[in-house]
Formats: C-alpha cells, structure tokens, sequence
C-alpha cells in the first residue's frame, strides 16, 4: 500500500496542503474500519454504492482535514 500511496501523493500536488503516505495509510485504516458499520447503517451492500460512497467520501474528508496540515512554503519577502 505504501507504494500506492507515495504515487498517488506524487499525483496529489497541491500549493497549499499535500497528503504525506502517513496520512493516506491513516485515513485508509480509519475508513475500512468503519466501512462495516457504514454499510450497516445505510443498508448498502457495497462501496460502490451512491450513499454509502458518499458517506465515504464525507468521512475521508472530515478525517483527512483534521490530519494534514499546510506545507511550509518558501513565500518570497515583501519588497
């Protein structure tokens, strides 16, 4: 997994904020972990599923925006 997710961090470049592979691996672990009560509680079968992806997707962002934090960057000094 940690090969997928240093490619996946290479595919995610963003100015402000970039998932290290520790944050993906968290986040992944947190989600199949709750994905039983998940699918439970909505009735779904699958992950594949409308509302039970979008669960996914609302938790993975509530998980991931309360792990990472901006990268440093270098901001030239104001002339």
């Amino acid at each position: 997994m940690k090969g997928l997710f240093r490619q996946l961090g290479n595919a995610l470049v963003r100015i402000e904020s970039q998932p290290s592979v520790q944050d993906m691996h968290f986040v992944y672990d947190k989600l199949r972990k709750a994905l039983p009560a998940l699918l439970k509680r909505t009735g779904g079968k699958t992950v594949f599923e409308a509302n039970v992806f979008k669960e996914l997707v609302m938790l993975a962002t509530e998980l991931s925006n309360g792990r990472m934090s901006p990268n440093p960057i270098i901001k030239p000094a104001a002339d």
